[in-house]
């Protein structure tokens, strides 16, 4: 394993009120149309449906840039792997960026929080294959993320249903489910350059065909199926201060909200 990077920065950053029109560019448009808004590919070839969709896409971001807040709270931690789970390291005050890694303990003391994830057993790997273990005595770095729209845009919606406007709460509801997803890769393009695996001009493009280093993994899958393993990242990032919380199902509030890990693994892969 040993692939170490020297990230430029470790600890916790929270941005507040990003420009909506940045993150309305990240927006992969295929998702948004042809998954979300349920058009075939075929239908941008009709004039009238092209027109349309664009209408609305358009109508959907002119709402945003006063129905939405979006925000994030991201940071690198020092990390390592014990068996199937992942030793996240508190660094110490004197310690300014990770190159000085001699002044990090990893004694149990200095253990933070503690994630587990389960081995699949179908394809015999977890996570936590990718990261220095204990007994290599390297350190190795995580990257965690999440991204919230704020409330604003779940009672515009409850707005637009109650006055009967179902196509409009249907193409909003769409619209803000991609906008999350595109702060959440906007989020995760930040990380990859303060983790310094970031490849030199690196595009929207590369970030939606997935061209990039890392991946970014989200609870609730066959890598990570305890949605309960995610109030500890949320913890770290002190995401209450953001106005997120994780209900009793284990769901996050706002609802247009998301959480995940980074690992930087040249070789991590989804299953």
């Amino acid at each position: 394993m040993n692939y170490q990077i020297k990230p430029h920065c470790i600890g916790l950053n929270q941005v507040d009120s990003i420009d909506i029109e940045i993150i309305n560019n990240w927006i992969n448009k295929k998702m948004l149309y042809f998954k979300l808004w349920g058009f075939k590919p075929d239908d941008m070839q009709d004039k009238n449906i092209k027109q349309e969709i664009e209408q609305a896409h358009n109508r959907m971001f002119e709402w945003a840039k006063t129905q939405c807040s979006p925000s994030i709270s991201y940071g690198i931690f020092p990390c390592q792997a014990d068996d199937d789970m992942i030793l996240i390291y508190k660094k110490k005050d004197s310690c300014e960026n990770c190159v000085a890694c001699n002044l990090l303990s990893t004694s149990t003391e200095n253990v933070q929080k503690v994630l587990f994830f389960e081995r699949d057993q179908e394809h015999n790997i977890s996570i936590c294959d990718y990261l220095n273990t204990v007994n290599s005595g390297v350190i190795d770095f995580l990257g965690c993320q999440v991204v919230t729209l704020g409330d604003m845009p779940v009672q515009f919606a409850k707005q637009l249903n109650d006055e009967n406007q179902y196509q409009d709460y249907f193409y909003w509801h769409g619209y803000c489910s991609a906008l999350t997803e595109a702060l959440a890769a906007f989020t995760h393009a930040k990380i990859r350059k303060e983790m310094g695996i970031a490849k030199e001009n690196e595009t929207v493009e590369d970030e939606w065909a997935m061209n990039y280093r890392s991946r970014r993994y989200s609870f609730g899958y066959s890598w990570s199926t305890d949605m309960a393993e995610q109030f500890k990242v949320l913890d770290i990032l002190k995401a209450k201060d953001m106005g997120i919380i994780m209900n009793e199902s284990d769901e996050l509030e706002p609802e247009f909200s998301t959480c995940a890990i980074i690992i930087h693994h040249p070789e991590a892969k989804y299953w």
